[in-house]
Parts: structure tokens; sequence; C-alpha cells
């Protein structure tokens, strides 16, 4: 009589099949696995090269009654439409548009930054002459002030084109 014999299951497969049960969160798919945070995360990428893509989105709720998400997998055509939504919502989070006045007001920040660090480096390099670090970040701030200098004058010249309002007389 022969016997078979299972070969024992890998921390991938034992991932993978955490997913597939439903309700796997990270705290359960390292304490499944028997691994820490770096390996899971480096046997998601090897899932996402085999076209299984975990997808953390499922919302259920844990002991305490707090709200977690949980994984999924997904294939790579979901996995690119997930992505995508997600790439929107974040833009269409970064909130209102500024006005020319308030850029301007960032810009002319943005100058004074920059010429503080100027000074700064300036300084620092007078004081170590040889010392090669100095002399580059002196090169990078006086860049970094002119590249400000340019924002500011564009936007001033949006400033100075805006129609400016006519205060109503009451």
């Amino acid at each position: 009589m022969t016997e078979t014999t299972e070969a024992p299951k890998t921390k991938r497969d034992i991932v993978i099949d955490t997913i597939k049960k439903g309700g796997a969160t990270m705290d359960s798919l390292m304490k499944e696995a028997d691994c820490k945070y770096p390996s899971v995360m480096s046997i998601f990428s090897t899932l996402r090269l085999m076209g299984m893509h975990p997808v953390k989105d499922v919302p259920v709720k844990d002991k305490d009654g707090n709200e977690v998400l949980t994984y999924r997998l997904v294939d790579q055509a979901e996995a690119d439409k997930i992505k995508a939504e997600k790439a929107s919502k974040a833009k269409a989070n970064q909130g209102p548009a500024k006005s020319p006045a308030e850029r301007l007001a960032l810009a002319e920040k943005r100058v004074e930054r920059c010429t503080n660090l100027l000074k700064t480096a300036a300084a620092r390099a007078k004081k170590e002459p040889d010392n090669v670090e100095f002399d580059l970040r002196g090169q990078k701030a006086d860049i970094e002030l002119k590249l400000a200098q340019l924002e500011l004058k564009k936007c001033k010249a949006l400033v100075g084109k805006q129609p400016k309002q006519e205060k109503k007389a009451s």
C-alpha cells in the first residue's frame, strides 16, 4: 500500500486561500501565513505577476464594530479599472482651483523661502569652500530661486490680465 503525502502549503497558497474564503484583513493574512507585513506584500507582488491582483475594498465590521477593508482577488482588467477610479477620485479631491491672487501669494512666499535658502547655502559654502556638498546645495538653491521667480512673474502677469471688479455703490 502506497501512501501519498501532500506537499506542505506555501505561504502564497495560504494567502490565496485566506483571501478566497473572504474577510481577509492584513492582520489575518499575516497570522494565517505566519509572516510579517513585508512578506505579505512580497506575496502580493508575486500574485500580481500571476494575474491575481489583491484589492482591498470590501468593507467588513471587526470585533470592535469598526469598519475594516478586506482583500479580494481580481483579474488584470478589473484591477486597471479600480486603479483608474481611484486616480479620478484623487484628482477630484484636490480641492478648488486657486485664484490668480492666491497663486500670486503662494509664489511670493516661495520666492522668499528660496531667497533665505540661497543665503543659508552661500554662508555655509563660504565657511567651508572645499565642501562639494555645500557648493552643490548653493547651486540647487540658486536654480530653485530662479524657477520661483519665473513662477512669480507668470502669476503677476495673470493677476494683471484679470479684469478689475467694480465696487457697487449702495
